[in-house]
């Protein structure tokens, strides 16, 4: 059986693989990661769209929508004890 270890390093090399399109070669982690960057600015102009649309009906979905995707790309707070 693997340990922790051996199985984050297993997934830290299958991020550092990299792909060859046609002229480009582009790794597996900035593929992954401009892939959620984009689909998550696109629920939030979404959402923001919606709520400007309509500003008097009930937007609470939206915000929740944009409270979702806020918290995948703001790391939670780290309290340093020196």
């Amino acid at each position: 059986m693997e340990t922790k270890e051996e199985t984050k390093l297993n997934i830290n090399d299958a991020d550092d693989k990299q792909y060859t399109i046609c002229c480009s070669h582009s790794s597996v982690g900035f593929i992954k990661y401009s892939s959620a960057f984009i689909i998550s600015l696109g629920i939030l102009t979404f959402s923001f769209i919606m709520i400007g649309m309509h500003p008097t009906s009930d937007n609470t979905i939206y915000f929740s929508l944009i409270s979702a995707i806020m918290t995948l790309f703001i790391n939670p707070p780290n309290i340093n004890n020196s």
